[in-house]
């Protein structure tokens, strides 16, 4: 490093030591975000099979064949709403024509890295 000025050179050692931090700081931060997303869309999958139950209480133990059947009678959040009519295009994969005593406890509702369960099960598949 001949002709960079002890300065310098302190400047540039004090700029790396501090992105270095921050890349350290980053993580963690975006750990947390990845389970926060995780929690709402847990959230939202479980709101969604209560009101796929409740659907079900209705119509003789028989789910819903589309989402979209659910609003605005069992869904009237406007954010699960958006949800219901959005589809797979918005990652959320939902099983019709389910009914409470099919054996197996298939999946009802899944999106991502979470899945909910006939009997109401729900868990994170895995982190990312």
């Amino acid at each position: 490093m001949a002709g960079i000025s002890s300065g310098a050179k302190r400047t540039a050692v004090a700029v790396a030591l501090f992105l270095g931090l921050a890349a350290m700081a980053i993580a963690p931060i975006r750990g947390r975000q990845v389970r926060i997303e995780q929690t709402r869309a847990l959230n939202s999958a479980k709101q969604i099979w209560l009101s796929c139950k409740q659907y079900a209480i209705d119509h003789n133990g028989q789910f819903p064949e589309s989402l979209g059947e659910l609003t605005p009678t069992y869904i009237v959040d406007p954010n699960l709403e958006a949800i219901v009519k959005g589809g797979p295009a918005d990652g959320w994969i939902y099983t019709p024509g389910l009914k409470e005593t099919d054996p197996g406890n298939p999946v009802v509702i899944k999106h991502d890295h979470i899945e909910v369960r006939l009997n109401g099960s729900a868990r994170v598949l895995h982190t990312p």
